[in-house]
């Protein structure tokens, strides 16, 4: 904890720094927001978007800047400072693309790998949750390239939080939606790119459960099954609150409730590469 509070002093040096009109001190803000982020600190997030946008402490970089806004949607600080809000952000980065859900999807499902067709897909999926309808899935689907560092660089701890957001978004079809609660429950039941909770990892992983059509026929569904088979019923230890004794479903709904709609502070410090 003082480590952290340690961290918040330094984000607000930081954003001292970052409202100077001093080039020197631009620079130091950039490079102290790294540094934050680095340690999962979660507010430097969106400044790095603007750092990025603006040329401020390095180089320009519109691709770099389009993720860290989209990425600061994810976490729920799409309203933080600095404005304006980062779906503003991104529509000043790219124009609507017609039909770019569609156009993304067939470059994931054409296989090839080149930096041009990944990003490609990348800016596709980006725009249709900026301006199109397939929000939940593209959300899923940038998870997905996060997870595998396709395009991008290897970063679990938003690959987690891209799928938190495709789940809160929903409008996916029911394989679809059993898929992402799938990836979602093994990152909690693991521990990859988060810190590992049974918890949260049997809530979703029964919400998969429940999607899958032919279990018998589908990895993520014989997947799942086989991690529920591991977490078995809940001991005591989760569902005792102070001197009450919970019932299993109430403590999965109120442990999901909540952390589904909290906006973190941190994420895992080492979820950025693993």
């Amino acid at each position: 904890m003082k480590l952290r509070n340690m961290y918040d002093d330094y984000f607000l040096q930081a954003v001292k720094h970052f409202n100077s009109d001093n080039l020197g001190q631009r620079t130091k803000a950039f490079e102290m927001f790294k540094e934050l982020e680095e340690v999962g600190h979660i507010g430097s997030i969106k400044y790095l978007g603007k750092c990025y946008y603006d040329g401020c402490g390095c180089e320009k970089d519109l691709d770099k800047a389009r993720e860290y806004y989209l990425i600061s949607i994810a976490f729920g600080y799409y309203n933080a400072d600095p404005g304006p809000t980062s779906y503003e952000m991104l529509r000043s980065i790219d124009d609507e693309i017609i039909g770019a859900f569609d156009i993304a999807e067939d470059f994931r499902k054409s296989g090839e790998h080149s930096e041009n067709c990944t990003k490609s897909a990348y800016i596709g999926y980006v725009n249709t949750i900026v301006y199109g309808r397939e929000k939940g899935l593209s959300w899923q689907r940038l998870g997905d390239m996060y997870y595998d560092g396709t395009y991008v660089e290897k970063k679990k701890g938003w690959a987690v939080y891209c799928y938190r957001k495709a789940y809160t978004t929903g409008g996916m079809d029911d394989h679809e939606d059993g898929s992402n609660s799938c990836k979602l429950g093994t990152c909690l039941f693991y521990g990859e790119g988060i810190d590992k909770n049974i918890v949260l990892a049997k809530y979703f992983l029964t919400s998969a459960y429940y999607s899958f059509w032919y279990p018998e026929d589908d990895e993520q569904a014989i997947l799942t099954e086989s991690l529920l088979s591991s977490i078995g019923t809940l001991t005591e230890c989760y569902l005792i609150d102070g001197n009450s004794l919970m019932e299993e479903d109430n403590v999965l709904e109120d442990t999901a409730s909540e952390w589904l709609s909290e906006r973190p502070k941190y994420i895992k410090a080492s979820a950025k590469r693993t």
